[in-house]
């Protein structure tokens, strides 16, 4: 094995503050390029002469991140099976659950790849919003679809990164990647006079790059030409592959659900007005920016808490649980502090229609208050992920939408008659209180019966 498959901390105390911000910052940095990225593309869009473009890629964004975030289970689920073991030190076990989950990306890419015009036709179909933001939304999607292969191979690999405790590997893939999708939004938009298709190409064109490099640092994993990993017989790759297609398609449902009730939100937006949908486009990338910083202790609690439960240490566990709980309360109240002084500021700088912003700033407060009532329920993800609790993970999601956001929803429209911004909004803070009552709930039950 390499250097990199071996990267110890000798220094920090494995379950230390110093250790879990150690882990979490490369990966907030990490997941904070996305929106970011998705901040300039939306500040690009935005200042055309058309608010359909900004609707439209808001839209095809949202159906793309079914895609992105939906097929992030790889991740979850090789970064669960690769913590415990490198917890339990089977470092060979570690690189024999990449070619297992290699072989799934095969699996699952192909396939999407070659029915994905089917499936844009398909979800542009189900949603009520004009049609000239529709005709946008498809330009946008025929073209990001070609990158479905990088995307998966991307999450996989830094899946397997972050199970392995190195989570710089996705901050340099990701900024390498991103600092190229910006250059090339101005580039195609700004320069070549493109509109829609040219946030597209730049996004795919910037995929594969994140995709080869991460390949890369695989490669270089296994340093010295030591190629015997590749020499695994078949049966040695198909064994026990049923589990990770047990734990795949429960965090598949999981994430889908998740996902779902965001295009729903989404929807319910467009078919009050485009308006709308482009100002909740503009808060959409406030939300993604929260849920992707609070994805860093998340992380850090996912590899830690696997590395715990592998080596069968319950104190040790504990401290994952403190360190990890603490440092994403402390985080939850930082974004919430920001969002409240600057979010007037970054909503003007996204978009410079008027109506666009009254709209963003009549509900900037739920965005304000989205990291109280989210940051429980991240931060457990992580703990759940690394203790492999993904059936629990599935059914809190699911009770969620179903006892949450559906009732409220068409409770407020029998009572008020129509739906409009707020009430929305408060469909998806509900379906977000319950997720976290629930994953909290679960959690202590857990806790309370853990023997290791």
């Amino acid at each position: 094995m390499g250097p990199l498959l071996l990267t110890t901390h000798p220094v920090l105390h494995p379950y230390s503050y110093r250790r879990v911000f150690s882990l979490a910052w490369p990966v907030l940095l990490a997941n904070i390029a996305h929106p970011l990225l998705g901040l300039v593309d939306t500040a690009v869009v935005g200042h055309l002469d058309s608010e359909r473009y900004l609707a439209g890629v808001a839209l095809g964004s949202s159906l793309m991140s079914f895609v992105f975030w939906g097929f992030n289970f790889l991740a979850m689920g090789i970064s669960g099976f690769t913590s415990q073991s490198r917890g339990a030190s089977r470092l060979d076990e570690c690189s024999l659950i990449l070619k297992k989950y290699l072989l799934v990306w095969l699996f699952l890419s192909c396939p999407l790849l070659l029915i994905s015009p089917l499936l844009i036709d398909w979800s542009l179909g189900l949603m009520s919003v004009q049609e000239e933001v529709k005709e946008q939304a498809a330009i946008y999607l025929s073209i990001r679809s070609w990158g479905i292969p990088a995307i998966l191979l991307t999450i996989t690999i830094n899946g397997w990164f972050l199970g392995l405790a190195n989570t710089k590997i996705a901050l340099i893939a990701s900024l390498c990647s991103q600092g190229l999708n910006i250059i090339l939004d101005l580039l195609f938009v700004l320069v070549f006079g493109m509109k829609t298709e040219g946030i597209a190409l730049g996004t795919v064109i910037a995929e594969y790059a994140s995709a080869c490099l991460l390949m890369y640092f695989v490669l270089r994993t296994f340093s010295n030409h030591d190629w015997s990993w590749l020499n695994h017989k078949w049966a040695s790759l198909t064994h026990n592959l049923q589990d990770v297609f047990k734990v795949s398609h429960q965090l598949f449902v999981r994430t889908f659900v998740l996902l779902f009730v965001i295009a729903y939100f989404n929807a319910l937006s467009g078919s009050i007005s485009s308006s709308l949908l482009a100002a909740n486009a503009v808060l959409a990338i406030f939300i993604t920016i929260i849920s992707s910083s609070l994805d860093g202790f998340s992380a850090a609690a996912e590899t830690l808490s696997g590395q715990a439960i592998g080596s069968k240490q319950k104190p040790a566990f504990r401290q994952v649980v403190e360190t990890t709980g603490i440092l994403s309360l402390l985080l939850a109240v930082f974004l919430t502090l920001v969002f409240w002084l600057l979010g007037p500021i970054l909503i003007n700088l996204l978009t410079n229609q008027p109506e666009i912003r009254a709209l963003a700033n009549q509900y900037l407060g739920y965005v304000v208050l989205m990291p109280a009532l989210a940051f429980i329920s991240y931060w457990l993800d992580g703990i759940f992920i690394g203790c492999r609790l993904t059936t629990q993970m599935r059914n809190v999601i699911v009770l969620s939408f179903i006892l949450g956001f559906l009732p409220a929803r068409f409770g407020f429209e029998a009572f008020f008659g129509s739906l409009n911004g707020h009430l929305i909004w408060i469909c998806f803070c509900l379906f977000t209180l319950l997720r976290t009552m629930l994953m909290s709930v679960t959690f202590y039950n857990f806790y309370r019966r853990l023997k290791l």
